[in-house]
């Protein structure tokens, strides 16, 4: 680890974070991801996503990278947790990945270690991060410093009232809005006649940031102004029949607001009122 050094990320390591991004993803998830999707990154979107991330953060995120040689190997990045069972106090590690060649040299150790001293700065009281429950490799590195990284965590992000703790979550249901494409069917009901009875899936991605959202089935010709629940396939709320239930739509990467919950009264449907610009998409079957 002596010969690591960690530094923010700037708008010029965009191309190097990208591709680290595309490889590791490529490499960590094969065999549980299916390979057309992992086959389909394009390090040319990744770079232009992390330009703009890069370039304008979201207040109270950060992003390092490692370097050895001269070279960037890794990335972490950092910020508020983005789950809604957590309070404010909670920070969250929201990535880290090291480029495939570079593995079991430090460098995963060293980004964390950063990324926990900013969580420690802005006065996180604990954090989490999430690894694929399928991801056996990641799960095993993290179980055994278990205890090691609590003790660093605490070590680290000891403040005047308390300590951090890490709660290492595992995700089943991870990526499921790119897994559901490969059980997505076209309903066919009366809302798809009363459009005349064509159809279609969209792939539909946060505009600002390029983030997968959901998988939508638009019925009838026309422009996207709005995404009824029933029609979405990828996001997860609680099943409910009650307006004020509904979260806001908000992009899980950039927490850019989207869209919000309205009743769509002539056919007494709840659906997300789409802001003009908020969503990108295109067809997917």
């Amino acid at each position: 680890m002596d010969d690591i050094t960690v530094r923010p990320a700037l708008p010029k390591d965009a191309q190097q974070i990208a591709k680290i991004h595309v490889r590791t993803w490529q490499h960590a998830y094969k065999g549980q991801i299916p390979d057309d999707y992992l086959a389909s990154l394009s390090i040319a979107r990744r770079k232009k996503r992390w330009e703009k991330i890069l370039a304008a953060p979201i207040p109270g995120t950060r992003t390092f990278v490692a370097g050895q040689d001269g070279e960037v190997i890794g990335f972490c990045s950092v910020g508020p947790c983005r789950d809604n069972d957590m309070d404010s106090k909670t920070g969250e590690i929201w990535s880290i990945y090291i480029d495939p060649d570079h593995m079991k040299h430090g460098a995963g150790s060293a980004l964390l270690k950063e990324g926990c001293n900013y969580l420690r700065e802005r006065r996180y009281k604990k954090a989490t991060l999430w690894v694929l429950d399928t991801n056996e490799k990641t799960r095993r590195w993290y179980e055994k410093r278990d205890g090691n990284l609590r003790e660093l965590l605490k070590q680290i992000i000891e403040t005047d009232l308390s300590y951090i703790s890490c709660g290492i979550k595992s995700c089943s249901n991870f990526l499921r809005g790119h897994m559901a494409k490969l059980d997505i069917s076209i309903k066919n009901d009366r809302y798809k006649k009363v459009r005349g009875g064509s159809s279609r899936i969209l792939d539909i991605s946060c505009a600002s940031c390029g983030e997968h959202l959901c998988f939508y089935q638009k019925d009838g010709p026309g422009i996207l102004k709005r995404m009824y629940l029933d029609r979405i396939n990828g996001l997860t709320f609680q099943s409910t029949d009650i307006l004020g239930d509904i979260p806001q739509l908000t992009c899980p990467n950039c927490q850019r607001h989207l869209g919000t919950p309205i009743i769509f009264e002539k056919e007494d449907r709840l659906a997300y009122r789409l802001f003009v610009g908020a969503v990108s998409k295109k067809i997917s079957k």
